[in-house]
C-alpha cells in the first residue's frame, strides 16, 4: 500500500519468506529481457513503509548475462537473518521485499541555462 515516489518498478518488487538454517545466504533475482541501464536494487520495510537503496555497505549488485539468447539481468546481494535487510524477527525465517527501481524524478527545471 505504500508508494515510492521517486521511483518505478517496472517488475514490481519480489516479496518472499524463507526458512533458512545457515544465517546468512546469498540472493539471485533473474530478470528476463530487462536491461540494468538506469536500475538499482531497492527493498521495502513493511514495518515502517519506507524504501531504500540496496548499495554501498549492503553490497548489491546488477550484472547482464544471456541465457538462450535472451538478455537477463541479474541481481545479487547478501541477507543475514534477522540483519539489516530482513523484515521478519523470528529466528530462521527471512522475509524480503526487494525490486529493481528506475528513478522517475529527475533534476527541477529551473529555466536557468
Amino acid at each position: 500500500s505504500a508508494q515510492d515516489a521517486a521511483y518505478s518498478y517496472d517488475n514490481g518488487l519480489f516479496n518472499f519468506a524463507a526458512d533458512c538454517s545457515i544465517p546468512t545466504t546469498t540472493v539471485h533475482l533473474y530478470y528476463y529481457g530487462v536491461s540494468k541501464k538506469d536500475l538499482l536494487v531497492r527493498k521495502y520495510n513493511p514495518g515502517t513503509q519506507a524504501f531504500f537503496n540496496v548499495t554501498g555497505k549492503y553490497g548489491a549488485t546488477l550484472q547482464e548475462s544471456t541465457i538462450n539468447g535472451q538478455l537477463v539481468t541479474v541481481a545479487t546481494y547478501q541477507i543475514t537473518d534477522n540483519g539489516d535487510l530482513d523484515f521478519d524477527a523470528a529466528s530462521g525465517k527471512i522475509s524480503d521485499p526487494v525490486g529493481l527501481a528506475k528513478a522517475v524524478v529527475g533534476a527541477p527545471n529551473t529555466g536557468l541555462r
